[in-house]
Order: C-alpha cells, then sequence, then structure tokens
C-alpha cells in the first residue's frame, strides 16, 4: 500500500506541532503546500491523515461518515492536535 506523503521524520513532525501551538492556519498552510491536499503521519502507534481535498473530505463527512470515528486514542492528543476531524 503507497501512503500518501507528509512529514516522515522526527524533527519535521516536531516542528509540525510546535507550530499548531503558535499558528494553526500556518501550520495547515505549509504543510499542504509541501506535501499535497491529503497528507499522512504518523506519531508513535497513532496514525493521521489531513485533508485539503473537497472530494476527500465530503467522503470522510458525508459518503462514509457512518463507518468513520476516532479511536479511543484520540482523547490522549486532543490537548496536541485539538478537536479536529482525525
Amino acid at each position: 500500500m503507497t501512503l500518501p506523503p507528509g512529514p516522515r521524520n522526527f524533527i519535521d513532525l516536531m516542528r509540525m506541532l510546535s507550530l499548531r501551538k503558535k499558528n494553526p492556519i500556518r501550520l495547515y498552510e505549509e504543510t499542504f503546500q509541501r506535501y499535497g491536499d491529503i497528507v499522512y503521519f504518523q506519531l508513535g502507534p497513532y496514525k493521521f491523515a489531513m485533508l485539503n481535498d473537497a472530494e476527500a473530505i465530503e467522503q470522510v463527512l458525508q459518503t462514509d461518515a457512518k463507518i468513520m470515528t476516532k479511536s479511543t486514542g484520540y482523547k490522549r492528543f486532543g490537548l496536541i492536535v485539538g478537536n479536529g476531524l482525525l
């Protein structure tokens, strides 16, 4: 399986978390500009996707909404990543 592009090293991930606290809009702008409209990354055992593609967002929020859930581990990251759609 081929994963979407995204940060793969510790330094890039820590920069993302730091920028998320300082300026979340800038984080999203820079991340999507660098990696594209669908971004994948992993923090420990947790896997995340960021979407900036209208069709992908529609699929998550409407088409497949009934099968999309937040993991129980999501609450642990709530303080770091906020209450987004992860």
